[in-house]
């Protein structure tokens, strides 16, 4: 069935397509949110708009009946130039948004979500339109530079000069002088409070620098009244500021030289005007922002690495840095929209630069393979980076564009089990500890695995603890109890999943009864569920030599189990080669494929404390995530998604203390571990992602919204081929 609502505009026709297609059920409900796409598009008094509401027949099951599913844009995508001297990640472009600019510098959205952005050399403030075209918005400045808005849609803009300005700019572009005598003020925020907080960084006025300098974070009340809450000298010049989580100041320190903290990023309370070292070593850091839902990471702009080309960088909360875009020309500022995309201004080149989403993120997924870190918060991503790269390194989980945070709590506890975790990624609803596929009134949930194969997808689950433990028996089986693991083996065969690989021998065998491994079976209904799979046409494997020897080309389903229950280390086969088998196998499938993979032992080590473990698991479980991008490069439409389910033991990790360590970085740093306890945390978990509608996990969300994204993942459902603006 498919539905057209068309929208006349001067002759011109906005058709909008919305498919129906693969395995929906009657009474799935799905609401399409248009307001994005009504705000990108201008219409006039005479234009008659029928616009036909879509109700489609699209979200799984009755508890999540009428969700509304974010839209990836708000503005729109037109066809721009990519410049190929600047380099992204998999899965993003720099492209040409706006040019012409004088000196382009600072960029702000307004409340209305349109861009800003300050042009230095000719004094003036410009409005950049959705198609990148230029309106002049005020002029008559002196060598502005840093913008920032009110929630009243006021912009306020500091004038880089001797004895600077904060001007006040009313929607109607009528200009207030809100403070003067500013030393070179370079950035500007404005919080919730009314408080206005300026970077003075006084630098290239100096007499004798660096000994004459004084740079200050000053804050400028509504009435204009100054305060200067921190100065500092000699090898300082505070450029960059942004408000952060908690209400913190974080800004860059652009100074270079013999000082210590050079080429930094500092956290500056407010209150006390105390600051925390955040990040160091970078060069030339200038303008840096938050996302646009005001979370981690902290984009940070480098002016000029060298050779005169400028950095883009991504900085976690643990200070941690790495390259984001590479081979900007003098790059000023930066900002997100709350489309995920992310716009830079360029001095020397006058463009403002765009960095988007590739073209292929908006068709639907061919295959879908989801990375699940059982207990995994960020502490054990830091420390499996630490260990594994170093603190400047990433992870491959790490380089991955998209990221969020998502919120873990179940449906009748702050704090989750596994089970209904795992239950709410699988089909995007919560429900009660302990329950497996089910919605807390006991009733059965369609999970993402079943909709993939019921749309003809092969199907794979791997784990390296029991097949039957609750991640992976979310995806396959239906049960009131986690513990009903014998129940779970049943239904897991019954689902048929194409690739089923980890340890648990004992729930597949029956009682009494000996396979691979020493402990005898634990079914007491007498079937021997491997006899049963060969005869169902798997190949089944116990130990790492068979696997080994499967040949992925003959092989269209494989059942491995490797050990009574989980799999002891050193795994074999490991994480990585689970995955690459499962990959050569499902890969096959002309309609593609949905994968889960698990790293399940991140939580055993973590309720034990076990610091070396638990960063030997993380490490294990992202060398078959970068196994998955591996793939990805050389097949297109691959969404690839890294999570935890929940954080478990409250780890932390410190450079100079710590309950455990010290351990090394491959650099020779040590570091040390820390926990809060032995259980599961309320913390929320980061989420990376690259490839077809990763898009949509920046942010922060609930875990269910994982789920939701997936399933847009597997559908094409809309299409807009043609947007036209008046």
């Amino acid at each position: 069935m498919i539905l057209i609502g068309e929208i006349r505009s001067y002759g011109c026709s906005l058709y909008i397509v919305t498919i129906l297609v693969m395995g929906y059920e009657e009474e799935d409900v799905y609401s399409i949110n248009f307001t994005s796409l009504l705000k990108s598009v201008r219409f006039s008094q005479s234009v008659l708009i029928p616009l036909l509401v879509l109700s489609l027949t699209l979200l799984p099951n009755a508890a999540s009946a009428a969700r509304e599913m974010p839209q990836a844009e708000s503005r729109i995508s037109l066809a721009r130039d990519t410049i190929p001297r600047i380099q992204c990640p998999v899965g993003y472009t720099a492209k040409q948004y706006a040019e012409g600019l004088s000196s382009p510098d600072g960029l702000a959205f307004s409340p209305a979500g349109m861009l800003y952005v300050a042009e230095e050399s000719v004094g003036r403030i410009s409005r950049i339109e959705v198609d990148g075209s230029i309106t002049p918005f005020t002029t008559g400045l002196n060598s502005p530079e840093g913008i920032t808005f009110d929630d009243d849609g006021n912009l306020y803009v500091v004038e880089d000069v001797a004895g600077g300005r904060l001007l006040r700019i009313a929607p109607d572009g009528t200009p207030t002088e809100l403070a003067t005598g500013l030393a070179a003020p370079e950035g500007v925020v404005w919080t919730s409070d009314g408080t206005l907080y300026v970077t003075e960084s006084n630098a290239q006025f100096a007499s004798d620098p660096p000994n004459d300098v004084q740079t200050h974070v000053t804050a400028v009340s509504p009435s204009g009244s100054k305060t200067r809450i921190r100065t500092d000298s000699m090898f300082w010049s505070y450029a960059g500021i942004s408000s952060g989580p908690g209400g913190g100041l974080y800004v860059t320190n652009e100074a270079s030289g013999a000082g210590a903290f050079q080429d930094s990023i500092f956290l500056v309370d407010p209150n006390t005007g105390n600051r925390t070292l955040l990040a160091r070593n970078l060069i030339i850091p200038e303008g840096l922002r938050f996302t646009a839902s005001g979370g981690f990471p902290l984009y940070a702009v480098q002016e000029n690495t060298g050779n005169g080309e400028g950095m883009l960088s991504r900085v976690e909360a643990n200070g941690s840095h790495t390259p984001f875009c590479t081979g900007f020309h003098s790059i000023e500022d930066v900002v997100q929209g709350d489309d995920g995309r992310i716009y830079v201004s360029e001095d020397d080149t006058g463009l403002v630069v765009v960095i988007e989403a590739d073209p292929d993120q908006k068709s639907s997924a061919r295959a879908i393979i989801l990375f699940v870190g059982d207990g995994m918060g960020e502490a054990h991503r830091s420390v499996a980076r630490w260990s594994a790269i170093g603190q400047r390194g990433a992870l491959a989980m790490d380089r991955m564009p998209a990221l969020g945070w998502s919120h873990t709590a179940s449906a009748n506890e702050p704090i989750t089990d596994s089970a209904a975790a795992a239950t709410a990624l699988a089909t995007g609803v919560k429900t009660n500890n302990r329950v497996i596929g089910q919605d807390p009134a006991g009733n059965r949930l369609t999970t993402i695995l079943e909709r993939a194969k019921a749309g003809g997808m092969a199907v794979g689950l791997i784990t390296n603890v029991q097949m039957t433990h609750a991640t992976p028996a979310a995806f396959a089986t239906h049960v009131d109890d986690r513990d009903k693991m014998i129940e779970i083996a049943s239904q897991m065969l019954a689902a048929e999943v194409d690739v089923l690989l980890g340890g648990g021998e004992d729930e597949f065998l029956p009682a009494g009864v000996t396979g691979c491994y020493p402990e005898p079976g634990e079914r007491s209904d007498g079937r021997d569920l491997t006899s049963e799979a060969m005869a169902a046409g798997y190949t089944y494997v116990c130990n790492s030599t068979d696997f080994a020897a499967v040949v992925p080309a003959s092989t269209t389903r494989l059942l491995g189990l490797f050990a009574d229950e989980g799999m002891s280390r050193p795994y074999s086969p490991s994480l990585a080669e689970m995955t690459q088998k499962a990959i050569d196998i499902l890969s096959q499938d002309p309609d593609g494929f949905f994968l889960m993979v698990e790293g399940g032992q991140i939580d055993w080590a973590s309720h034990d404390n076990d610091a070396a473990n638990t960063t030997s698991d993380t490490v294990g479980l992202d060398t078959a995530i970068a196994v998955a991008q591996a793939y990805a490069v050389s097949a297109d439409d691959v969404l690839i998604i890294a999570t935890g389910d929940h954080e478990t033991g409250g780890m932390s990790v410190s450079l100079t203390s710590g309950e455990q360590g010290p351990f090394s970085m491959p650099e020779g740093t040590s570091f040390y571990v820390s926990w809060e306890g032995q259980g599961h945390t309320a913390a929320d978990v980061p989420t990376t992602a690259q490839g077809p509608w990763s898009e949509l996990l920046n942010g922060t969300y609930e875990n269910t919204y994982i789920h939701d994204v997936m399933r847009q993942a597997l559908l094409w459902r809309v299409w807009l081929p043609v947007i036209l603006r008046e």
